[in-house]
């Protein structure tokens, strides 16, 4: 359709364009989930690769300390051989707690990988975050489970840090560090006597 403008030429009509908020936010929350779940995807790759390489190291300690072992149970195995071999079993310990705390990461990426790209299928779906799928319930509580089992590892290993898992640092006076157990979005947060508004009990 057009219409006559000036010395007889003609112009094109157009309908006009209505902004609607919420389909922009929505938009807005699709292209946010859908970079939250190529991250996820990148973390749970990396975990991967950290856990093959960290169990890899572990195999090849726990042979040399099995090996040196040997050496220091024969009747003629010097106190260098039965030194060797205790430094290596040691070696080998902390090697398999690290691929331990490492397969644990990676179990935690992976889940947060699927929940992330579960999330981002509500979001497509046309579901609000207040109505998951049954799917992303049950993303959800495989999460928060691998947290769990993490943070247990961790504890064994003696480090609660073991990436792509949010860091956790030593608690400081000062800051009021601490680690806050939100699924989903577990991290450091600051300023805990605020937010809790210890002052008002004397704290």
């Amino acid at each position: 359709m057009a219409t006559s403008g000036p010395s007889g030429s003609t112009c094109p009509s157009f309908s006009p364009v209505l902004y609607d908020p919420a389909a922009a936010a929505l938009q807005r929350a699709i292209e946010a989930a859908r970079r939250a779940a190529i991250e996820a995807a990148e973390r749970a790759r990396q975990a991967a690769e950290a856990a093959a390489a960290a169990r890899r190291k572990a195999e090849q300690s726990r042979i040399a300390a099995e090996n040196a072992e040997k050496a220091a149970a024969a009747r003629n195995a010097s106190k260098t051989d039965k030194d060797n071999a205790v430094t290596l079993r040691k070696t080998a310990t902390a090697d398999e707690a690290d691929a331990q705390k490492k397969e644990s990461a990676s179990e935690v990426a992976n889940a947060d990988k699927t929940l992330k790209q579960s999330k981002l299928d509500d979001l497509n779906a046309g579901r609000t975050a207040n109505n998951p799928s049954a799917t992303t319930v049950q993303a959800q509580a495989e999460y928060d489970a691998a947290v769990k089992t993490d943070r247990i590892a961790n504890e064994t290993a003696g480090d609660p840090n073991s990436p792509p898992v949010p860091a956790w640092p030593r608690y400081d006076v000062t800051a009021q560090s601490y680690q806050a157990l939100v699924p989903g979005t577990s991290g450091t947060a600051t300023g805990f006597a605020v937010d809790h508004k210890c002052a008002l009990f004397g704290g």
